[in-house]
C-alpha cells in the first residue's frame, strides 16, 4: 500500500463508527455509517486523473514596409480552471507563427509566472523595391504555448 492510498480522505476530523474492520470494509447496505462516511469523503475529494494540454495564446502583429514593429514586449496569459486544479507546468514556448513579408525577426521568452508570460519580439517590414514600390504590409502572429496540467475528477 502506498502513502497516497493509506492517507486518502484523511484530511478532516475523524468520524466515530461503531463497527469492526469487516463491517467497515464491507458495509451491509448504503444506509450503513461506514458507507455514508466513505461516500461523503469521496464526493468532497474525488479521485482525479492527470492530463497535460498545450494551451495557445495568439496575438497577430502587422508592420508596414520600411518600418519596425513598435511593440517589442507584450504579456501573454491563459485562463486556468480552478475546478480542474489547472497549473502551468514547465516552460512556455514562444515563436512567430505565419511570418509573411518581414525580415530581421526575433522572439524570446523574458519571464513567466503562473499563467502569465512576458515576451520580447520584433520584426521589420520589407524594404521598398528599386522603383520605390512597397511590397505590401508584413505580418506575423506572436504565439505562446503554455503546458497546462489538469487534475480532472473521475466520475
Amino acid at each position: 500500500m502506498d502513502r497516497l492510498s493509506a492517507t486518502r480522505l484523511c484530511n478532516r476530523a475523524p468520524i466515530a463508527l461503531y463497527a469492526n474492520h469487516n463491517t467497515i470494509v464491507e458495509p451491509c447496505d448504503t444506509n450503513n455509517g461506514s458507507y455514508i462516511a466513505f461516500r461523503n469523503a469521496y464526493r468532497e475529494n474525488p479521485v482525479r486523473r492527470v492530463a497535460v494540454e498545450q494551451r495557445e495564446w495568439r496575438s497577430p502583429q502587422n508592420v508596414d514596409c520600411n518600418r519596425t514593429n513598435a511593440n517589442p514586449r507584450m504579456v501573454a496569459s491563459v485562463p486556468l480552471d480552478p475546478t480542474k486544479r489547472e497549473v502551468v507546468e514547465g516552460t512556455v514556448t514562444v515563436r512567430l507563427d505565419g511570418p509573411d513579408k518581414i525580415k530581421d525577426a526575433h522572439i524570446g521568452l523574458v519571464s513567466q509566472s503562473g499563467n502569465t508570460a512576458t515576451i520580447n519580439y520584433g520584426f521589420n517590414g520589407l524594404d521598398r523595391n528599386f522603383v520605390g514600390d512597397c511590397p505590401g504590409g508584413g505580418h506575423a502572429t506572436v504565439l505562446a504555448i503554455f503546458p497546462v496540467r489538469q487534475q480532472i475528477p473521475i466520475e
